[in-house]
């Protein structure tokens, strides 16, 4: 006989957590694979399972968008509620929008634009423009994370004014030390405006010595899309290195968090002495 103990007896808790997780991980297979009403009840049972898990509600609720189910708003609405992301709030618009709700679709759209960087994919400019044309807007506007401003006037050939911090802004480029652009048609503000350049570009993270080394995580809320870039710098002067975070198989324990790992060996410490800093490009 094994002298080995016998493994202790999993909780409840850690029993209905993996009936969760393996939930979600059917649903969100079958939802990539274009079978929404396949992976409705998935979904739906892993929410049932950990209702304040906000992780299977945002599945959830592009299922029940791309069925065209009205409860898609309430989904979104109650993830806006305590999650500031970019798809929650386009969701958010795109779900009001097919009820009839053009002030509520706006808003949505509005909050999207002004806070997190544009897609990278241009399909849905044509949604954006037919949400500010039915709410009455005179266009739309944001930003790229590349700091490119994209401005969409309602009227062809609007002439927008631009300012970056109250000044006049050159180019449709806002540089590294603008934190607010205002973009606006005889006056009025198109959605999205103002957009808060430095909430798009915020750098939230952590980092620890291991090894010798160093280790950590960092993403950009307001573009989670995008690879962080960081800096390790001498305090005072000095050393410096250009770091990019880019291992997205990290875990989080925030919900709905993307962040993206990075690691410094102890050979490329050389050159550094104490005390050192980390800080978003």
């Amino acid at each position: 006989m094994s002298d080995r103990p016998a493994p202790a007896p999993r909780t409840r808790a850690e029993v209905e957590s993996e009936q969760a997780q393996q939930a979600l991980e059917r649903g969100q297979e079958l939802l990539d694979a274009g079978r929404a009403a396949e992976a409705r009840p998935w979904l739906e049972r892993a929410c049932n399972i950990a209702p304040d898990n906000a992780t299977p509600l945002l599945p959830l609720a592009v299922t029940l968008l791309t069925l065209g189910d009205p409860a898609a708003a309430d989904a979104f609405a109650r993830l806006a509620a305590n999650h500031d992301l970019r798809e929650v709030w386009f969701g958010l618009a795109a779900a009001r929008q097919r009820l009839g709700d053009t002030a509520g679709a706006a808003s949505a759209l509005a909050s999207s634009l002004a806070g997190h960087a544009l897609h990278g994919d241009q399909d849905w400019f044509g949604f954006a423009d037919a949400v500010a044309a039915r709410a009455g807007a005179l266009g739309w506007c944001g930003m790229r994370g590349d700091g490119f401003l994209v401005v969409r006037p309602v009227a062809a050939g609007a002439r927008a004014t631009i300012l970056a911090d109250g000044k006049p802004l050159r180019g449709r480029r806002v540089g590294r030390g603008a934190r607010r652009v205002s973009i606006a048609v005889g006056g009025v503000d198109l959605l999205g405006s103002p957009i808060e350049v430095d909430r798009i570009r915020r750098v939230e993270g952590f980092v620890a010595c291991r090894n010798g080394g160093l280790e950590g995580w960092a993403w950009h809320p307001g573009d989670a899309s995008r690879d962080p870039v960081l800096w390790l710098e001498q305090v005072g002067g000095g050393a410096r290195r250009r770091i990019v975070a880019g291992d997205i198989g990290i875990a989080s324990s925030h919900p709905l968090a993307r962040p993206r790992g990075f690691a410094v060996p102890a050979g490329r410490l050389a050159g550094f002495a104490d005390p050192l800093r980390v800080r978003g490009a």
